[in-house]
């Protein structure tokens, strides 16, 4: 049975609501963001090999490839917008030490997008 990439996001949600100890709350939203993205980018990368003849692929650039997939088609080119602006914080988050925004503005809005 293939993994339900909403289950990502329910564990975003679940850090955001308290149910994780022992951690620092940036690395808690650290965490809500980058699952939230892998939960829309997963769901996203299904859906396009699916139905929208995106090739399954195991290359590093799955994510920029998805992107750009999605972005001309015209029903999709908000979801193409929207991932992309989850990868950027989602990034920041997993490789920076310093982050450039309110990680909390940035945990509300990954939530609301994803």
């Amino acid at each position: 049975m293939a993994f339900d990439w909403r289950e990502y996001l329910t564990l975003a949600r679940d850090l955001q609501a308290g149910r994780a100890s022992s951690v620092s709350q940036e690395a808690i939203d650290r965490c809500t963001i980058s699952r939230a993205y892998y939960a829309a980018f997963g769901r996203a990368r299904n859906f396009a090999e699916l139905r929208l003849g995106f090739p399954e692929m195991e290359e590093a650039d799955v994510h920029g490839k998805l992107i750009r997939h999605l972005r001309p088609r015209r029903t999709w080119g908000h979801v193409a917008t929207k991932l992309a602006a989850l990868r950027l914080w989602r990034d920041q988050c997993d490789y920076d030490a310093e982050l450039p925004e309110d990680i909390r503005r940035m945990v509300e809005a990954t939530l609301e997008q994803a």
